[in-house]
């Protein structure tokens, strides 16, 4: 797979039980796959409509040939500073990663939101997922 035949562009409704598995299966790989987490939250099965129904949010699908890769969202989570929004449910599916397709993504969103702070919080089992990572 090369970068430059990878598609980033709005979820749509067809997108929300790819997705949702992506997640899991990213989840499961990483040992993270706990209550409490986005893995047993409903709303990862309906993320076109969270995303479309809370204004001043995005939520990217990337893909390649149709098939889809991964996604990331931004959210204007409460309590974050004005001008801020957090980066959010952000996975790729195993064969997706390595590739750069993350910092391509971490670009698109930081263009789309137009906003001059992201906030992004990694749970330390998550580390190794951004390892090499830290900044765009």
């Amino acid at each position: 797979m090369q970068l430059s035949d990878v598609i980033i562009r709005d979820i749509a409704p067809a997108d929300n039980a790819a997705i949702a598995r992506i997640i899991r299966t990213s989840l499961e790989e990483f040992g993270a796959n706990h209550p409490g987490t986005v893995y047993y939250d409903k709303e990862t099965d309906h993320l076109y409509e969270l995303f479309q129904s809370t204004p001043g949010s995005w939520y990217f699908i990337t893909t390649n040939n149709e098939q889809l890769l991964g996604g990331a969202g931004i959210f204007p989570t409460k309590g974050l500073p004005e001008g801020t929004c957090e980066l959010v449910k952000m996975y790729l599916h195993a064969d997706a990663r390595g590739l750069g397709l993350g910092q391509r993504l971490l670009a698109y969103l930081f263009c789309k939101s137009q906003r001059t702070r992201l906030y992004a919080h990694v749970p330390r089992n998550h580390a190794r997922a951004y390892k090499g990572h830290t900044h765009v």
